[in-house]
């Protein structure tokens, strides 16, 4: 219809907005529309993970409705289409498991209650790969990727029996944030955030590689059990996975 865009500039808005119990502001700025309406926009203040949207009006945030559950990326942009904007959203994910390191990958390995090579992952989204170039690895083989923020990956376990597990993941991580690299977990429903130390290498010595034991501590049925991994910060290449009792 000819008519420029941007158009002409809008006086900035500042939207009060809700995280969990924190209760935060942030200015946005726009224009009109070529229908003449108000088109704001900016970036909330939050951490990636997932987040329940416990209220949300007026507001558009990864095509979220209230209700929705959705993983966010670091300070993620939102817009307002519309009067009265209105945001509170819950954090999901903000659990932290704390884990140890073992060296001794083989006893690890001979200790776990269920096992399941990298490379045989399932349903993703994203970059993720077999590769075979380091002949030391479980199998002869890994799975590469799964880096980006947005992807994930599904492995299935065979849990013997009900009880509490932990997470075990043989691995090489470098170009985290401040030594991690980030990962968020959904097991069967319960999420929450590993940090898994930086290794500071692409694996290509044995030597470089760490067994990691993430303390979940989550109920599982006998079974089939399916763990979903999200990545949010640096980067990684995994041996194998594991479920071993919980102390």
């Amino acid at each position: 219809n000819d008519k420029p865009l941007p158009g002409t500039p809008v006086e900035d808005f500042n939207l009060k907005y809700k995280v969990g119990e924190n209760e935060k502001e942030v200015t946005l700025k726009g224009y009109y529309n070529h229908d003449g309406k108000k088109s704001l926009s900016g970036n909330i203040e939050n951490e990636a993970g997932f987040y329940l949207a416990e209220e949300i009006n007026n507001v558009t945030l990864k095509g979220m409705a209230t209700g929705d559950m959705a993983l966010l990326a670091t300070n993620e942009p939102i817009s307002t289409d519309g009067d009265d904007p209105v945001l509170k959203i819950k954090p999901l994910s903000d659990t932290i498991y704390q884990g140890v390191i073992d060296p001794e990958h083989e006893a690890v390995k001979a200790s776990l209650s269920a096992f399941v090579e990298a490379e045989d992952f399932g349903e993703h989204l994203g970059s993720i790969t077999k590769y075979t170039t380091r002949k030391f690895l479980s199998g002869e083989a890994g799975a590469s990727g799964l880096n980006v923020t947005g992807s994930y990956a599904i492995w299935e376990f065979n849990v013997p029996e009900n009880g509490k597990y932990d997470l075990v993941v043989k691995y090489v991580g470098w170009s985290g944030v401040e030594g991690i690299v980030k990962r968020i977990i959904d097991f069967e429903g319960n999420i929450g955030t590993v940090d898994f130390p930086e290794t500071g290498s692409y694996g290509a010595q044995e030597s470089e590689w760490i067994t990691y034991t993430a303390k979940t501590n989550v109920e599982l049925k006998k079974g089939k059990a399916k763990i979903t991994v999200y990545p949010i910060s640096g980067s990684w290449n995994i041996d194998w996975l594991g479920l071993k009792k919980s102390e």
